[in-house]
């Protein structure tokens, strides 16, 4: 939909310019997209010299890309899902606190796992039960230690995953702070230094664990931007081209 500049707009692109209902069902709006980028080539191939004629596809994504990025256009109450989810996925940009646990739910949820996993596998090598509040009291520790201070060390905020060298960045300061200080209240709790095989494995498992995981959901999910909007106009002709090109 138009913005502020909605006369700028109309003036500049006039008849280039075409609304597409997002939401509509999803196939729908793929269709209405696609039948509207031939539309325009079509167009362009048979009144290549009409000064009304359509721009070509590349043309129209260029503009509409140059449109978007000047604030001129915006696509609003579009629920993009898969690779266009991922490629358009943007976030707050984080306030470096607790508070940013909530806006990252499925990074900290599997974050979470990643320890139980950890006491889940250690126990079950020693085989020992993993439905006890022995294996509750084991893992506790080192979660008290990650939720509470890994979100002060950028672990929650878009830049978390914004990058690979941002994810293992903010990945590595958290564990190489928050594993140790884990260990630390474990010994606290059982009056005694933890043996340092068991603060050897603890901290290369974690590690593997936890990179494994952010490296997945990375993989997934894609780089985030800073911003609280969901995905935007280019960011649906992105989707589209990844379709085309798939097609």
């Amino acid at each position: 939909m138009y913005k502020e500049n909605a006369d700028l707009v109309k003036n500049e692109y006039g008849d280039k310019v075409v609304l597409i209902n997002g939401v509509k069902p999803k196939t729908a709006v793929f269709d209405d997209i696609m039948k509207e980028i031939e539309r325009f080539s079509n167009d362009d191939e048979d009144d290549s010299n009409s000064k009304s004629s359509a721009p070509s596809v590349s043309e129209f994504v260029r503009r509409a890309e140059e449109a978007y990025e000047k604030g001129y256009l915006e696509n609003e109450d579009v629920n993009w899902s898969g690779q266009a989810a991922a490629e358009a996925s943007r976030i707050d940009p984080g306030t470096s606190s607790t508070s940013d646990i909530a806006m990252r739910p499925v990074l900290a949820t599997g974050d979470i796992l990643a320890f139980a996993l950890f006491v889940v596998v250690g126990r079950l090598r020693h085989g020992e039960s993993v439905l006890t509040l022995d294996a509750v009291s084991t893992a506790a520790p080192f979660l008290i230690a990650w939720l509470s201070i890994s979100p002060f060390l950028g672990a929650y905020t878009s830049k978390a995953t914004e990058s690979w060298k941002s994810l293992w960045s903010c990945l590595l300061r958290s564990w190489a702070v928050c594993i140790p200080v884990g260990l630390a209240i474990r010994g606290a709790a059982t009056q005694h230094v933890p043996p340092a095989p068991f603060a050897l494995i603890s901290m290369v498992t974690t590690l593997f664990l936890l990179a494994s995981w952010r490296s997945a959901y990375f993989t997934v999910a894609g780089p985030t931007v800073q911003g609280d909007r969901g995905a935007g106009l280019f960011d649906g002709l992105k989707m589209i081209l990844t379709l085309v090109r798939r097609w």
